[in-house]
């Protein structure tokens, strides 16, 4: 058949459909036909597949599946040519691999573009980056959300809503600006693995320079674990004008994350600092105490005089998910108290194994474990349990308990007794968040006995963080009588392990009575109702003053509750980054 040029016609190939061409039953090598999906000529190549007649695939299929989540990057002026920094990201969800086109431009058309063009390898979600390109002729008027736009997807324009607008600064006015470091705050409470919301922002204030009114600012954000923050607007008015920063994505962890924050401001290249620290997952604690710790445990302490360690605990302003709490925290799912330690067996299917482990283990008075009972506990502790035990019995098992974790041998336990007059002094040279922590730095203070039960190891173990000897903190000195037989250490613990000891169960011995309330050689554990920036914290850790049986004018005041509180801080953060249950 021979097609003449003085004769207006063409050749006719098959038309067919994606479809119908996938239905043709062995295709010969060469065959060619018309695809009406694909607008394009297809053939059958000899690696038994279709493809267009440029000898690639046939184009993609792809859709947009959320337009809210599409961004637009940088900073806008007409006048002024796009750069590398002008960009557009675009999830996407690919259906079909191929060939691509993304075209995005201003409606109406205002000299600038976005554009494309790619090859998807493989299915899924993809994020594209869409390059800028051109000049934009008009600024964007006052009161307007800015230029709307059309993409368009293969050629095909796109239904599109929730498209972000792009606003354009008059070149002419110039953003200068300087920006208050002290202004900035985080708001919004940050969990791992939820999606961040409109709450979840940085707030800061700019001093905007006279002249810059009607410039364009803009702020962002570096990207840590997952989530970074960004912001842009018109600059006001000259003088101070607070600017927030929205953040995107989803932190995958519970770690502190510092974000610097750097603006497009010609005035200054400063850059600012802003603390996230996403919110710690519940924790399930046990404490095993006689009384079931209402006495000198967990659950000693009356609200009539100040509470004790569990209103401490269960305060959500303490360890809650509160954008003020101290430590973020979603609170312990369990607490729980039983009067005595079980039997070995039951310890480990109940309380230290399997689903059944609970992250904190806290041994208070007179429960002081047996071997086979230690032998469990150590097992907890090595899979990453953390355990807290405070006892003063003088028993060999106490040192045991203590020198199993360290993988020692330790001598039994002696008796501080009132050698410190209630006050044993707080070492100065440990700087950590125990010593130093979320609710109060303890070094060079003084943590109170009660009843004058402390027992003190006389050696002390190897690599041991060491926060309290036996130093009596009204006289400085060590007694005589506690000089004999090596060093003496009344409080520590385990470099790499979560395990934290103090030999006097009375550290958190909260006041149950009127009596005990002011007593100076009983209850030491106190706490109050503070306020700080507005907000009021009914259960605070403060000192009780006035403590130690010396002379009146020599008492001092002890720390017993600061102490414990940062080591309940260090606890959940252990059990959540390496605990038991922390799937490390």
């Amino acid at each position: 058949m021979e097609l003449k040029p003085e004769t207006p016609s063409g050749l006719l190939i098959t038309r067919l459909t994606e479809e119908q061409r996938d239905a043709i039953v062995d295709p010969a090598y060469g065959l060619l036909i018309f695809n009406t999906d694909d607008d394009c000529f297809n053939y059958y190549s000899e690696d038994d597949e279709w493809l267009n007649l440029c000898g690639g695939p046939a184009k993609s299929e792809f859709a947009i599946p959320d337009c809210s989540r599409i961004v637009v990057h940088g900073t806008y002026y007409n006048n002024i040519a796009l750069g590398s920094g002008n960009y557009v990201t675009i999830p996407v969800q690919v259906d079909k691999i191929g060939p691509y086109t993304v075209t995005i431009v201003p409606n109406p058309a205002n000299g600038y573009y976005f554009e494309t063009s790619g090859i998807f390898l493989a299915t899924g979600a993809v994020e594209i980056i869409v390059p800028g390109g051109g000049t934009p002729v008009n600024y964007t008027p006052a009161g307007s959300s800015g230029d709307l736009i059309d993409i368009s997807l293969n050629g095909i324009k796109i239904d599109c809503s929730n498209k972000p607008a792009i606003k354009i600064a008059d070149s002419t006015v110039r953003p200068k600006f300087g920006i208050n470091c002290n202004s900035v705050t985080v708001n919004g409470v940050y969990k791992k693995n939820v999606p961040m919301t409109a709450s979840n922002t940085i707030s800061l204030r700019l001093n905007v320079q006279a002249g810059s009114q009607g410039a364009e600012w803009s702020a962002q954000t570096d990207g840590i674990d997952g989530i970074s923050f960004s912001g842009s607007g018109i600059l006001s008015s000259a003088g101070s004008q607070e600017i927030v920063l929205y953040t995107e994505g989803t932190t995958f962890n519970t770690a502190a994350k510092e974000f610097t924050i750097t603006t497009n401001s010609e005035s200054t290249g400063a850059s600012c600092k802003a603390l996230v620290v996403p919110v710690i997952s519940q924790k399930k604690i046990v404490e095993f105490a006689n009384s079931e710790g209402r006495t000198y445990g967990l659950a000693s302490g009356n609200d009539a005089y100040g509470g004790g360690p569990n209103q401490l605990l269960n305060s959500f302003m303490n360890y809650g998910d509160h954008p003020k709490s101290i430590i973020k925290y979603e609170g312990f799912s369990s607490i729980k108290h039983v009067s005595a330690i079980p039997a070995a067996a039951t310890l480990r299917s109940e309380y230290t194994t399997g689903a059944n482990a609970y992250d904190i283990i806290v041994i208070t008075y007179n429960v002081t474990p047996s071997t086979a009972q230690k032998d469990v506990l150590v097992e907890f502790v090595n899979a990453g349990g953390v355990l807290i035990y405070l006892d003063q019995n003088l028993s060999a098992t106490n040192s045991a308990m203590v020198g199993a974790v360290f993988g020692e041998t330790l001598a039994t336990p002696v008796s501080v007794g009132s050698n410190c007059n209630y006050v044993i002094k707080m070492t100065t040279s440990i700087n950590d968040e125990i010593s130093n922590g979320p609710f109060g730095d303890v070094r060079d203070n003084q943590w109170g006995e009660d009843f004058a039960n402390t027992c003190a190891l006389t050696q002390i173990p190897r690599g041991a963080i060491v926060y309290a000897g036996v130093t009596n903190a009204s006289t400085g000195l060590v007694s005589s009588s506690m000089l004999s037989n090596g060093e003496k250490v009344t409080m520590l613990r385990h470099p790499t392990k979560n395990f934290f000891w103090c030999g006097d169960s009375g550290l958190i011995s909260a006041p149950n009575s009127a009596g005990d309330n002011t007593s100076n050689t009983v209850s030491p554990f106190k706490l109050g109702s503070v306020s700080f920036g507005g907000f009021t914290y009914p259960y605070y850790p403060i000192e009780k003053q006035n403590y130690g049986n010396q002379a009146a004018a020599s008492r001092m005041p002890v720390c017993n509750s600061i102490v414990f509180a940062n080591v309940m801080a260090w606890a959940v953060r252990m059990a959540e980054e390496n605990g038991i249950n922390s799937g490390k």
